[in-house]
């Protein structure tokens, strides 16, 4: 069973691999061979105590509904049905509410989905567990949503991301080294419910930040695997002399949504075709990581984040001042994004604005640097030196002589504190 569940996860890596075709096939046909034997052999699922048994033949049929294959997933609402069954005889209620939860995910008629799910949330329900709960309640709410269900579709989401933060926090407050399925579990949740929000005629775009704060900061902390982390509102912020234009970058797969809270509070939002930004931001990127870097033409960089600052900047830029601080809260691929480097034809924008990245309008909480701390090693070359002509690096490198200047500025600064 372990090893039919990597050959499937292996098995969808490959399939996003260009060149890996042949692997691919003799990992299916692996696979296949796999599903045969434990089928086979599903006696051997009786001589376990009953709820390892009921759990190892849900484990296979989720296993098999994941292979594209009709007669497959007859076999896997099979044994689902057992799994069911065998859960009736114990009266296990977690059992019996994981197993409907498997028909739901498994029926293809979306009424009979809507019962099952319904039925098993039910019984999670019944014995207070969010850990189980959220799962329904997220495919209630995918189903809600895709028949227009607007406010049903939307408790469902809320309830599902309150039940996913209770799991989560248990789980980062006890074990942090235990790892949630975040990226499949959790994610899709956040971004239907945004869509969701931002597709009413008025949408309640506090809400829709707040829901993004909450992936970006779960996100932030299932990477880090760091436990909670200790964050406060901006607003919070003591000594603050302006106040910062935050910039919500939401991306939603269709769609890229912007969302701006200028200084006096108000917020705007713009959409934008995610066509017209995703080709540019990918090749401003492989041009910025590239190993030949210093031998791009200038041009080749403001061309393309000339294009970004145009779908991205332009629309909202009555709405934030003509110089201070920008937050920029980024989704996804536009975090790899330096975004000073914008440029509106004339200038970047790191010419206008102090440029700062942060978790929704949450930072960490600064600490106070006493002068006794304000300690630093300054180092630079002004001149060639051997490091120029190693093999590794740089070709063309030239001397750097305002490096020198600079070098003393940050001494002098840090002699004054």
């Amino acid at each position: 069973m372990n090893h039919l569940t990597l050959l499937i996860s292996w098995g969808k890596w490959l399939s996003h691999q260009p060149n890996q075709a042949n692997l691919h096939q003799k990992v299916n046909q692996q696979i296949r061979v796999l599903v045969n034997q434990i089928d086979e052999n599903s006696s051997a699922f009786l001589e376990l105590s009953p709820e390892p048994s009921i759990h190892a033949r849900l484990n296979f049929a989720n296993n098999l509904s994941q292979i594209p294959d009709e007669q497959l997933k007859l076999v896997a609402i099979r044994y689902a049905k057992l799994a069911l069954k065998m859960a009736e005889t114990i009266n296990s209620i977690r059992w019996l509410s994981y197993s409907f939860g498997t028909l739901g995910k498994l029926s293809t008629q979306t009424e009979q989905k809507q019962a099952y799910f319904k039925k098993a949330l039910g019984f999670a329900q019944s014995i207070r567990a969010s850990d189980i709960a959220y799962q329904w309640q997220q495919q209630l709410g995918l189903i809600y949503q895709k028949q227009g269900k607007t406010e049903l579709a939307i408790q469902n989401y809320n309830a599902a991301i309150a039940n996913m933060t209770q799991v989560r926090d248990s789980f980062l407050s006890s074990n942090r080294d235990l790892q949630f399925s975040f990226q499949e579990e959790m994610e899709p949740a956040y971004r239907n419910y945004m869509r969701l929000l931002l597709a009413s005629p008025s949408p309640d775009l506090k809400k829709v930040i707040q829901i993004n704060q909450g992936l970006q900061i779960a996100r932030l902390e299932n990477f880090l695997r760091c436990g909670k982390l200790d964050i406060v509102a901006l607003n919070q912020l003591q000594n603050l002399k302006n106040v910062p234009s935050v910039i919500n970058i939401i991306d939603l797969e269709d769609t890229i949504e912007i969302i701006v809270q200028s200084p006096d509070g108000l917020l705007h939002h713009h959409s934008v075709d995610s066509k017209l930004v995703r080709f540019q931001v990918n090749q401003l990127l492989e041009a910025l990581q590239s190993e030949k870097f210093i031998n791009i033409n200038e041009s080749a960089i403001t061309h393309y984040s000339q294009k970004i600052y145009e779908s991205l900047i332009t629309p909202i830029k009555t709405y934030i001042p003509s110089s201070g601080t920008l937050v920029f809260t980024l989704d996804k691929s536009f975090q790899s994004l330096p975004m000073g480097l914008l440029y509106d034809g004339k200038d970047y924008l790191i010419e206008h604005y102090s440029i700062a990245g942060t978790v929704g309008s949450r930072v960490r909480q600064p600490r106070i640097l006493h002068e006794n701390q304000m300690v630093a090693l300054i180092a630079g070359l002004s001149k060639i030196s051997p490091s120029y002509i190693d093999k590794n690096a740089p070709k063309n490198m030239g001397n750097l002589p305002p490096s020198k200047q600079e070098l003393e500025n940050v001494k002098n600064k840090l002699n004054r504190q």
